[in-house]
């Protein structure tokens, strides 16, 4: 496992899914974990060089780099601005960032490279990378595949990992010549499609299975007082599951996108696996296997777009590692996409109706006003009773926490019995198990 504390760096607003705390979470997962598992706590400058330097420069425009880096450059200290948002004001207002977001995203870029390397050079059979910001809807430019966002995603570590394996040697890459990407996310990469199969190129296979389909027209939403926010849907509830409907056909025969309608569950994915996604991907034998790590298809996800549990992601790894097997020895490397199924990991301590945070950049955060069953259970001093998920020594001490809608709260809360450190815990395990199986 390859995790960097610069990835804690990127700071995001109140009301975003994408918490910094999912990072610490998953490190617990990790730890979790059962298997002979190395951690590497940090890369080295010479990976985030070559991040910077050939990494990022081969998945995205130049115009796109620059304007990322430049705004993330320009926030305010401990200030969180939109970093996608077109020079109109419109669109992109959920992918928002720090000054810290920059070195963050070029550490999850750094971070999978070095994986392909320890990967390629014999170190391991496999390496998950746990790192954020997710990458699968960044694409060579804003609006990858008329998307209306980038969906909480900076810069695409997959897709680099793979453009890097591929390249020739004499460019500084490793020459491969192909690579398989599986994103297991609830959402589509259209970002990671955009990069590498916006054309045919016989390098790649681009393979999702993710909710969504020609019949699907947004989200089922449970009636509990949460809003549904616009970043889930491609606009409006009439274009679609996010990113919109780029991922309900597959272009060429470089792209297996597989809608499996509103909601993913163990059947349908299970029956996308062995009908379509095995045969296919053993056809195209790949040399390396890259899997879009999002977990946000779990039952108690509080996107409600899932319904798979724990196990059935540790099942889903291991299907993934026997395929790599049978194509590329075992080789597979795992990238930490989506996935907010983590409750709350400071007090909220409501009162009179507002909430603080805790730690040293703490905010005052409103109850929503729409929520009568917010308002009746804080009357009732009910608040108390969101317990905090334990993260011990992975939970830095300076960092915030502040959910600003109460029944996100509540929701998450349910994660408590199972949710993303769960998920992460079960995908690490399955990577261990088929790390230590004789080839």
């Amino acid at each position: 496992m390859i995790t960097d504390s610069r990835c804690n760096l990127h700071l995001t607003s109140s009301e975003c899914f994408e918490r910094a705390v999912r990072l610490p979470a998953a490190l617990k997962g990790v730890k979790q974990a059962t298997g002979n598992i190395q951690i590497i706590n940090s890369i080295e400058d010479a990976y985030l060089n070559l991040a910077e330097n050939e990494g990022i420069v081969r998945a995205h425009k130049m115009p796109y780099i620059e304007r990322i880096k430049k705004r993330c450059m320009a926030a305010p200290e401990d200030d969180v601005v939109a970093l996608t948002d077109d020079s109109d004001g419109n669109g992109g207002e959920d992918t928002k960032g720090s000054k810290g977001s920059w070195n963050a995203a070029l550490a999850g870029v750094g971070a999978a490279l070095k994986g392909v390397d320890m990967i390629m050079n014999g170190e391991c059979l496999n390496v998950f990378c746990a790192t954020r910001p997710p990458g699968h809807h960044a694409g060579r430019e804003l609006h990858p595949m008329k998307a209306v966002s980038n969906g909480f995603c900076i810069l695409n570590s997959v897709a680099c990992a793979a453009l890097y394996a591929t390249a020739p040697i004499s460019d500084g890459g490793l020459g491969l010549s192909r690579v398989c990407v599986i994103d297991i996310d609830v959402h589509h990469g259209n970002g990671t499609q955009d990069i590498l199969c916006s054309t045919y190129d016989p390098r790649f296979l681009y393979v999702s299975m993710h909710a969504g389909g020609p019949d699907i027209n947004g989200m089922d939403i449970e009636e509990d007082g949460l809003e549904q926010f616009e970043h889930h849907l491609a606009g409006n509830s009439l274009r679609g599951i996010f990113p919109g409907k780029c991922g309900d056909y597959s272009p060429h025969k470089g792209v297996l996108n597989i809608p499996l309608g509103g909601r993913v569950t163990p059947h349908a994915l299970g029956t996308a696996l062995v009908t379509k996604v095995t045969p296919t991907v053993d056809a195209f034998s790949p040399e390396l296997i890259i899997i879009s790590a999002g977990f946000d298809a779990h039952k108690n996800d509080p996107l409600n777009m899932g319904g798979l549990t724990a196990e059935n992601f540790g099942t889903l790894t291991e299907v993934i590692c026997k395929l790599a097997y049978k194509c590329c020895s075992g080789r597979v490397l795992s990238v930490l996409e989506g996935g907010y199924g983590v409750p709350c990991c400071r007090p909220q301590n409501f009162s009179e109706g507002r909430s603080q945070g805790f730690g040293p950049h703490s905010q005052h955060v409103k109850v929503e006003k729409d929520s009568s069953e917010a308002k009746q259970e804080a009357s009732q001093g009910k608040f108390a009773e969101l317990k905090c998920l334990e993260l011990g020594s992975e939970l830095p001490p300076s960092m915030t926490d502040v959910i600003s809608s109460y029944a996100l709260q509540k929701r998450l809360d349910k994660c408590h019995e199972e949710g993303f450190v769960h998920c992460v815990k079960e995908h690490v395990s399955a990577l261990a198990r088929c790390n230590n199986v004789t080839r």
